[in-house]
Parts: structure tokens; C-alpha cells; sequence
């Protein structure tokens, strides 16, 4: 299969997974809405295997990392502010927006140590951190 076809199906299946998924959300048949997630998995290994060329090169795999990146910046920062402003809010008048809040900051919090601990364990990994001996 040649990577142009390759992409057409992957666009295809996402729209109809999300369609499926949609409208099994909206029926409330939230377990069958999962077994069509791991079908769509299963899927894309299947396609994957039958592509002639590399799906991925060395720019598409660097702006990947790139996006990457900056997901988790903006989503770290969004929801450590949004936590924040809750539980202000919470102080003043709306009480029950404390416990959403403290989620809010707590996730985010939990967010940059994944990202700090993963940056340092590939750091390390990569030859990166040369120790003095």
C-alpha cells in the first residue's frame, strides 16, 4: 500500500470512529463505544503493517516531538491557572468549584513532574548527562 492510500484510510477510519464513538456516547453504551476504540487500534496496526514505505521520517518525527512539547505546555499552564482561578472563586462565592479546582492545579502539577522526570530519564538514556569520575 503506498502512504498517499495509507493516509486517506487513516483519515477515513478517524471519522468514522468518531462518529461511532459519538453516537454510542449519546446512547449511553459506553462499553461498546471502548470495544470500538480497541477495534480502531487494532486497525491502525493493521494498516500500518501493509505500508510499503516508512510512515515516519526524521522531519515528521521532529515535528511530532515538537508538538509534543508544546501539548504539554500549554495544557500544564491552562490547567494550573484554570485550578487556580477555581479555587479563588471558591473563596469568594462559589463553593463548589474548590474541589474541581484543586484537581485542576493538581493535574497540572502532576503533569510537569511526568514531563520533568521523562525529559530526565531520556536525557540520561541518550548520553546526555556525562558524570565527572
Amino acid at each position: 500500500m503506498e502512504q498517499n492510500m495509507y493516509r486517506f484510510y487513516m483519515r477515513i477510519a478517524l471519522i468514522l470512529v468518531v462518529l461511532a464513538v459519538m453516537a454510542l456516547v449519546y446512547l449511553e453504551i459506553y462499553y461498546l463505544s471502548i470495544v470500538v476504540l480497541l477495534l480502531a487500534i487494532l486497525g491502525v496496526y493493521g494498516l500500518r503493517r501493509r505500508v510499503n514505505v516508512p510512515v515516519q521520517d526524521e522531519r515528521t518525527f521532529r515535528i511530532s516531538e515538537m508538538a509534543s512539547r508544546r501539548t504539554i505546555q500549554i495544557v500544564g499552564m491552562v490547567t494550573g491557572l484554570g485550578g487556580v482561578i477555581l479555587v479563588a472563586l471558591s473563596r469568594s462565592e462559589f463553593k463548589e468549584l474548590e474541589p474541581i479546582g484543586y484537581f485542576m492545579a493538581i493535574f497540572a502539577c502532576a503533569l510537569i513532574l511526568c514531563y520533568t522526570a521523562l525529559f530526565a530519564y531520556y536525557r540520561r538514556r541518550l548520553g546526555e548527562f556525562e558524570h565527572a569520575e
